[in-house]
Formats: C-alpha cells, structure tokens, sequence
C-alpha cells in the first residue's frame, strides 16, 4: 500500500532532478499527513490518473514501508510512464527517465535495507500519458 502526495504543479516543465518541493526536505521520513492512501492493482501497479485529473509537469510523492527482519541488501524492480526518482531511507537508488508506457523491470537496482522499517520515496513527474502508473516490487535475489 502507498501514499501519495498531493499534486504539486511544475507549469514549466522542469525536470524531476531540478525541482523540489516540501516532501523532498525530508525524504527518509517525509510528512504524510493527509495524504491519500493508493493500492496497487493486482499486477502490483499503482495509478495515479489519467490525463484529466493532472497537467503536464505536475510531481507527485508516493511512500511505502518495507519491512526487514535483519540488515541485507534486496533487489528492487521499478516502471513508471513517467520520469521518476527513487529513494530509500532518504538516499537516491534510482532515476527513470521519461519513457513511454510502463515497461516491467524498466529499471533494476540493489538496496541496502535495516532491520525494521525501511522507507521507500517515488518521486513522478507527468508528461503526456494518458494513463499515470508506476510500480515497485521485490526483484529475485
């Protein structure tokens, strides 16, 4: 299950990399009062809405928690039809660059997570698609 940020509108188009907005203060434990809780549909993909319900440029914030029962690195898998950033535990793992439609395993990368809670930040910035998703899974490892 996720959370996700209120719309925070970007009408210049910046690029995810050079834009920030308040979750981005404090993105090992980002404040998420009233933000909306998002279930991945059954293929594990999250959506965000369709081309009505945001404008080009807009970024959102998406925040999960994974558990670890000890310290060790894990495989993650991540797609979005967008141009995305991932953090975990506050540190950078991974950018997407805009691509178009949701590709499975666009992007593959190693983590280290602590034992107890970790906190996974997707940071999405949206530019045409008709349809905004993306998803994050536990990769084979």
């Amino acid at each position: 299950d996720w959370l996700i940020s209120p719309r925070y509108p970007n009408p210049q188009w910046w690029p995810i990399q050079q834009v920030r907005f308040r979750p981005d203060e404090h993105l090992a434990a980002p404040d998420t009062t009233g933000w909306t809780p998002v279930s991945a549909d059954a293929g594990g993909v999250v959506h965000l809405g369709d081309n009505t319900q945001a404008e080009t440029g807009d970024v959102v914030y998406a925040v999960a928690t994974l558990q670890a029962d000890e310290d060790r690195p894990v495989w993650l898998n991540v797609g979005a039809t967008s141009s995305a950033e991932v953090y975990v535990n506050g540190q950078r793992a991974a950018y997407l660059p805009n691509v178009k439609g949701l590709q499975r395993d666009e992007c593959t990368f190693q983590v280290p997570l602590r034992a107890g809670p970790n906190t996974i930040v997707v940071k999405l910035e949206r530019y045409w698609e008709r349809h905004w998703m993306f998803y994050v899974s536990r990769g084979m490892g």
